[in-house]
């Protein structure tokens, strides 16, 4: 005899609304503040010194996952019916803001590797 068990599925598994909209302000204002920061040239392209200093292609990287966001959640939010394309773009836009947010913390991340390993030469000497 074969039992069931019951699972509790949500019916409409894409991204919320508000979730969307969440992600469209931040990525939104994310992009119109990217200029205010202070930035170097690095290959003829700026690049923020604050937390990407060293790291220009991870500031590429970002600003692409930041624009894919913010289309992401702009077409899922426009479209607004149930169907797969409303679904892709709505997890597209939450893939993406995780990678922008994780390649924020990539550089920070560098950073502190190669300062410890300077703070370690340092006192070996």
């Amino acid at each position: 005899m074969a039992t069931k068990t019951h699972q509790q599925i949500s019916p409409d598994p894409r991204p919320t609304e508000f979730l969307l909209k969440i992600i469209l302000i931040i990525a939104f204002t994310i992009g119109m503040s990217l200029n205010l920061l202070p930035q170097e040239n690095i290959d003829g392209k700026p690049v923020p010194t604050v937390i990407f200093k060293g790291h220009p292609s991870i500031f590429r990287a970002f600003v692409i996952a930041v624009i894919f966001a913010f289309t992401g959640s702009f077409c899922s939010l426009m479209i607004n019916n149930k169907s797969k394309i409303t679904w892709f773009f709505g997890y597209l836009s939450v893939i993406s803001m995780a990678s922008a947010l994780w390649l924020v913390v990539l550089p920070l991340f560098l950073d502190g590797f190669k300062w410890v390993f300077q703070v370690k030469q340092a006192t070996a000497e």
